[in-house]
């Protein structure tokens, strides 16, 4: 796949402009599954502050995601969802130092809400994915 990051001068607040391509293939002796999907992404990270025993800045981030062919989701309660877009909002925390965690260091921590086509879901994110 194909990942694209701008970031657009916007001072005092960081403006970003994410896209990605990516394709995918899955094949064995009985099936084969081809998967692209095409989202874009814009995140912004405001001049409000927050101290949770770190500073950090607030974000926000919006991003659409497309897919060449219906994503295939078994639900316990219906039959097969078929997804073919779905929208993400998001809220982050930009830490001004790294947090340790898990032997890994991160500076951003995110939850967001994800639907489309009937699924709806949660997610929790450490960057903008592009």
């Amino acid at each position: 796949g194909v990942k694209s990051l701008y970031r657009i001068p916007f001072e005092p607040l960081r403006l970003d402009f994410g896209s990605s391509l990516v394709v995918a293939r899955a094949r064995t002796d009985e099936l084969r599954e081809d998967m692209g999907e095409l989202a874009l992404g814009l995140d912004w990270l405001t001049t409000l502050r927050v101290d949770f025993g770190q500073p950090a800045a607030i974000g926000l981030t919006a991003i659409q995601y497309w897919y060449f062919r219906k994503l295939k989701f078994l639900l316990p309660t219906t039959e097969e969802v078929a997804v073919r877009a779905e929208s993400e909002i998001a809220v982050s925390l930009r830490f001004d130092k790294p947090l340790a965690l898990l032997g890994t260091e991160i500076d951003r921590i995110s939850v967001g809400l994800r639907a489309g086509d009937g699924v709806r879901g949660i997610s929790l994110t450490t960057s903008f994915p592009f």
